[in-house]
């Protein structure tokens, strides 16, 4: 069967984006890089948050539950808190935690909707100058992605369309697993049973489905990708659940395609073994009965040739108008055609034609 392969392949096709949640992480500018973006020769704090390649001086806004990284710069160069013996942050409503790092601050923002002017929060260490953090709760939505969790989300429009999204690319990649299941089914089949006209139909319509089933699937997880990174970056907003979503629907994704690689490759692989069998059941078939073909071919054919060649001969004696044409080949060629017409009816009856078509095409 070749319908198989091309469905392989294109399956195989698909790119996985499997590093998401790193490239936007490394998007965060560095401490020193975020001291010197403004310049400034005082100290002042600045803000950086995970996937966004921006320095915040001025101000940010954050959903609950999200994180970001303060920084404390003199002049260009970020100072180290020394876990906390430097300088640290005070707690306030708009911040849930924090947690010293080696050139600032890592702080997860409060669930509330609040403002919080970081230079005021800042202990041991006098500044005037830097960034405010203003805290939105925004809209949720529940994931049901392994490990994700609530998604918080700038409307209720978009936490709605997220939740639709996510139960549509998640009842695709049901479909898609039960639908790879019957593949793998009908390979069983073909493996213990071998193909016949039956088996054949039977699994050239479940990779069909499975294509289709797999396509919605693609359509579903590109458009859930493209909600969450316009969540990610909406509005300066870096939520890292989101990241976090991203992961855990690559995740799936590829898990996903790993079943449908692994029920294509099963299946094109027994196929293969039945067309390799019958090749080599059809190669011992055909040598005998060439050569049986042959010799009574040679034996009827060529007694029916002489006679009439005899019988040319005779007539040749008697009337010098008589001729031997092609015509005296018309009932061993008729013949021929209508024994090759049979032997393509049983064939295509017995079921083997599928098979065969296989080898000979």
């Amino acid at each position: 069967m070749a319908g198989g392969k091309p469905l392989l392949v294109f399956l195989g096709a698909a790119l996985l984006v499997g590093l998401l949640a790193t490239p936007a992480s490394a998007a965060q500018p560095s401490p020193t890089a975020a001291c010197e973006t403004d310049g400034l020769d005082e100290p002042h704090v600045v803000v950086t948050v995970p996937g966004i390649d921006r320095t915040f001086t001025d101000s940010v806004t954050l959903y609950a539950g999200s994180t970001a990284t303060v920084v404390l710069c003199d002049g260009s160069e970020p100072v180290s808190p020394n876990d906390g013996e430097t300088w640290s942050i005070a707690q306030s409503d708009a911040i849930a935690d924090s947690s010293a790092l080696s050139d600032g601050w890592r702080i997860e923002i409060a669930a509330v909707e609040t403002t919080a002017e970081i230079p005021a929060r800042i202990e041991g260490s006098p500044v005037e100058t830097g960034a405010t953090i203003e805290t939105t709760m925004g809209a949720t939505a529940e994931s049901e992605l392994e490990g994700v969790g609530v998604l918080r989300f700038a409307d209720q429009a978009a936490a709605a369309e997220y939740a639709t999204l996510e139960a549509d690319y998640r009842n695709a990649s049901l479909d898609v697993t039960e639908r790879a299941s019957s593949v793998e089914a009908v390979t069983e089949e073909i493996s213990t049973e071998g193909i016949d006209a039956e088996l054949h139909d039977a699994a050239l319509t479940e990779l069909q489905a499975l294509n289709a089933d797999y396509t919605d699937m693609r359509a579903n997880v590109d458009a859930t990708r493209q909600l969450l990174f316009d969540a990610v970056f909406a509005r300066g907003l870096a939520p890292d659940q989101h990241l976090q979503a991203l992961s855990a629907t690559e995740a799936q994704h590829a898990a996903t395609d790993r079943t449908v690689g692994e029920a294509t490759e099963a299946h094109s692989t027994a196929v293969e073994n039945e067309y390799r069998t019958a090749a080599d059941a059809l190669r011992g078939y055909m040598v005998p009965v060439f050569a049986l073909g042959l010799f009574v071919g040679l034996l009827a054919g060529g007694g029916y040739v002489t006679q009439k060649g005899r019988e040319y001969d005779h007539f040749r004696e008697l009337d010098s108008s008589s001729s031997y044409g092609l015509s005296v080949l018309v009932w061993p060629v008729g013949i021929a055609v209508v024994l090759l017409a049979v032997c393509a009816v049983l064939l295509y009856v017995s079921g083997g034609w599928h098979a065969y078509r296989g080898v000979i095409g």
